[in-house]
């Protein structure tokens, strides 16, 4: 007779170790959101080209700040969030000149 494990207990130890990675995933991802919120809707005017090292001191209080595991990671998702400032503000601006273009064709 073998020892092991059955196929269906090894099935059954997947399926939870699968559902075990994506709650954490997604705690990851909810608290990486709430991180972004902050940073959107909180009392310091964040740009594109705003440095980590100037605008962390506003956020101490928070507990969204701290619930970021580490520095390093929040300043990681500073710089994603202003790398989506930017990106925002640059399709902002194409839908401005899209429509100005459009005006300017409705005129002639």
């Amino acid at each position: 007779m073998q020892l092991g494990h059955r196929p269906c207990e090894n099935n059954t130890r997947e399926r939870t170790r699968e559902r075990r990675e994506s709650k954490e995933a997604n705690k990851v991802q909810k608290i990486k959101d709430e991180f972004f919120e902050m940073l959107r809707n909180g009392n310091v005017k964040i740009k594109p080209d705003s440095p980590w090292n100037k605008k962390k001191k506003y956020f101490f209080e928070e507990d969204r700040y701290h619930a970021v595991g580490s520095s390093a990671l929040r300043e990681q998702y500073f710089y994603e969030f202003t790398k989506l400032l930017a990106e925002e503000k640059k399709e902002k601006k194409e839908k401005k000149e899209e429509k100005e273009s459009k005006k300017k064709k409705k005129k002639k």
